[in-house]
């Protein structure tokens, strides 16, 4: 799900390049944010949307792109079923042209 119109979203070779940076992913401590076993630096933003935004991180040994849902006191009980939702079907797709989902970690103040 996404508020962005397909013309409007940050094209697949961005996100790549984005991916292979030569610029050192955690240089920055005060940059780095981590809930289970994920890492990903607020100094590596790729794209926001209505439901949250993008980063590049890390997971295990691999550089992903990390999403991070909008605060979980701004989501109404309808929007984190719906969040829940596209998280499930994210878990059951196996695509090679749809992002597969690696993890999945709940916080208290984010998904």
């Amino acid at each position: 799900m996404t508020s962005k119109a397909p013309g409007d979203r940050p094209k697949l070779e961005a996100i790549n390049r984005l991916l292979n940076l030569n610029k050192p992913l955690f240089n920055n401590q005060k940059e780095i944010r981590e809930t289970g076993d994920i890492q990903y630096s607020v100094g590596h933003f790729v794209e926001g949307g209505g439901q949250g935004k993008v980063f590049i991180g890390k997971w295990k040994d691999s550089k992903v792109a990390v999403k991070r849902i909008a605060d979980i006191d701004t989501l109404t009980p309808d929007k984190k079923k719906i969040v829940d939702r596209e998280r499930e079907h994210y878990e059951k797709l196996d695509h090679r042209n749809i992002v597969k989902l690696l993890s999945y970690h709940e916080k208290d103040e984010f998904l």
